[in-house]
């Protein structure tokens, strides 16, 4: 078995940094379904990442990840429980980014609720939305060297 790339090491951190956060369920990843039974849950969702320049031998890249979390309503009100969501989601990737090592940089790009629940469902979705900047060596996405 090959070992991981910096990539992988980078979503594996982020999904080890939301697993911290209490009562929001468990962290799957590239997962967008989930039945009742599986909630709450939080779904890491990493994109297509670009190019942004090569310099010294070193390849910057910037990763979009999607994070969304899938809540139950309950008794709550669905928009105070869409910002509490929301809060605490940018709070421990953003706050925490610390905890996720090989980059270069973490942002907020966005977030919120897409769609608010109606009446008879009882789930809402809160996502945010990061890139993460972080580079490789040119040619090679196992190694990183710090110049």
């Amino acid at each position: 078995m090959m070992a991981d790339t910096i990539r992988e090491l980078i979503i594996q951190d982020i999904v080890s940094q939301l697993e911290t956060l209490i009562g929001y369920g468990d962290v799957y990843r590239g997962r967008t379904y989930f039945v009742h039974d599986d909630l709450p849950a939080i779904s890491v969702l990493p994109g297509v990442e670009t190019g942004e320049s090569r310099h010294f031998g070193e390849q910057f890249l910037i990763l979009p990840v999607a994070i969304h979390a899938v809540q139950v309503i309950g008794e709550n009100e669905p928009s105070p429980l869409a910002e509490e969501v929301l809060g605490a989601l940018v709070d421990n990737i953003i706050g925490g980014r610390s905890n996720i090592g090989h980059t270069n940089d973490i942002r907020y790009i966005g977030g919120g609720v897409e769609d608010y629940p109606a009446v008879e469902e009882q789930t809402i979705s809160v996502h945010i939305n990061i890139e993460i900047e972080y580079s490789i060596n040119v040619g090679d996405p196992y190694n990183q060297t710090n110049i």
